[in-house]
């Protein structure tokens, strides 16, 4: 029987053991890596969901307010042919002294 030597050997199998432990931290790197950025993509989903909230509410607010200024400015549109219709009916009574 041939005898192998055994520093080749053991060489080999040290080299075979820091390959492993390295690619071992290697995986759990990626791994922190890898949660880190879930966790970071859950938080800012929750928090562009809650801006998005915010944010339609702000629009259906302006659209609330939006409305009511247009209701207020037709109204007051509506109200000035009539007021300076009262106006010229006043004219007319003081001018000629008799009511119309």
């Amino acid at each position: 029987m041939a005898a192998f030597p055994k520093e080749p050997i053991n060489k080999t199998i040290q080299q075979d053991w820091a390959n492993r432990e390295y690619i071992e931290i290697i995986t759990g790197s990626i791994k922190k890596i890898a949660d880190f950025l879930n966790s970071f993509d859950r938080s800012c989903r929750g928090r562009l969901a809650e801006l998005n909230e915010k944010l339609t509410s702000l629009e259906r607010s302006i659209e609330h307010f939006e409305a009511k200024v247009g209701n207020s400015e037709l109204v007051a549109n509506q109200q000035q042919p009539q007021q300076q219709s009262n106006s010229n009916v006043n004219t007319t009574m003081i001018a000629t002294n008799k009511p119309v």
